[in-house]
């Protein structure tokens, strides 16, 4: 079972705008921006966050691409 869905809802979890008491599902949230790489289309404070995360072990790094 997937706990995001959508890009927006990955997104407002994180920032916050999107309530999650879910901890799994708030973890899915940071996963899924990795995983898509929308940290580094959105850059700054997302992709900082993530660089972090993925340092301390909270997240893993995106699947590497191979077109």
């Amino acid at each position: 079972m997937d706990l995001i869905y959508t890009n927006r809802e990955a997104i407002g979890i994180a920032e916050g705008f999107i309530p999650c008491d879910d901890h799994d599902r708030y973890w899915a949230a940071w996963q899924h921006i990795i995983d898509k790489r929308l940290d580094v289309a959105l850059q700054g404070w997302f992709a900082a966050t993530t660089k972090v995360l993925i340092e301390e072990g909270q997240c893993r790094p995106a699947p590497e691409f191979r077109p």
